[in-house]
């Protein structure tokens, strides 16, 4: 395609797995081609654009992707139900049903889902600990952040940050031994 999709937390946990693969031989060879195919359907899945669902008119449509746009930009300070609905002046059922239908999920967890993915991106700066991290991602408390990160990753925010930087020092070990060779 001659657009770019950026990689979404799905593709990013595909790509985590192949690099930790613990397998060995020909169990390692299926597990690796069955992630890879994996990754090619998640790939695929992304570059399809939302289309319009059956029960939900052209109107109220563009109405929808525009709160996903205003979500978007304003995931960290989200609006409110009512304050969204207010916005784009559709009522808070259609915003919620209709949303649901069109991108096949909730606002509230496609909330949760940027704001996980900007605090993964804010992890790879080494300088930000949990407390940061959660306040820049909208947390008052940084222990709800963390139920959360666990909640939607299978894992805490210390995990994912020490594994991060040994998975990243592997890497340029890698790298290093390839120049040296």
């Amino acid at each position: 395609t001659p657009r770019y999709v950026a990689f979404n937390s799905d593709i990013q946990w595909v790509i985590h797995e192949i690099k930790n693969c613990k397998h060995s031989g020909s169990l390692k060879k299926m597990y690796l081609e069955a992630k890879i195919k994996e990754l090619l359907i998640l790939q695929l899945e992304s570059l399809k654009k939302p289309q319009n669902k059956i029960g939900v008119d052209e109107k109220d449509f563009k109405k929808l992707l525009e709160a996903k746009k205003i979500l978007e930009t304003n995931f960290i300070n989200a609006p409110t139900l009512v304050e969204l609905s207010r916005i784009i002046s559709l009522n808070e059922f259609k915003l919620k049903k209709g949303f649901k239908a069109c991108f096949s999920t909730t606002i509230k967890s496609y909330v949760t889902q940027l704001r996980m993915e900007h605090a993964k991106k804010l992890f790879k700066d080494k300088t930000s600990n949990v407390s940061e991290v959660a306040y820049k991602c909208g947390y008052k408390d940084a222990s709800h952040f963390s139920a959360a990160f666990k909640l939607f990753y299978g894992f805490t925010p210390v995990t994912f940050r020490k594994n991060y930087f040994n998975i990243n020092f592997s890497l340029l070990c890698w790298e290093i031994f390839d120049i040296m060779s």
